[in-house]
């Protein structure tokens, strides 16, 4: 998975994920916040990023125009993400 914002990235109920390996985060900011929840309410400060966790730059060859094929040297596919052709995917016409 890659999860990327212009801004920070926070993550809410990060207590129940049960794995962070292989998902790719990046953030315009360059930063990633994770809160424990209770009761529907953030349970205390932003915890570091678990160990697992990659924040790099996911590498697309023109993301402003459309184009999220990863350039040479993008950390992606060491990662086992697979690029997808995103101009089949959505609502198509029977």
């Amino acid at each position: 998975n890659i999860i990327q914002a212009s801004g920070k990235i926070v993550i809410e109920g990060a207590e129940a994920v049960s794995t962070w390996s292989n998902n790719l985060f990046h953030s315009g900011s360059g930063t990633v916040e994770l809160y424990a929840m209770k009761d529907y309410r953030r349970n205390g400060p932003a915890a570091p990023a678990p160990p697992g966790t990659n924040v790099f730059d996911p590498g697309f060859v023109d993301q402003a125009g459309g184009d999220y094929r990863f350039t040479t040297g993008s950390p992606a596919p060491a990662l086992g993400i697979i690029p997808i052709d995103i101009r089949h995917a959505g609502r198509t016409r029977r």
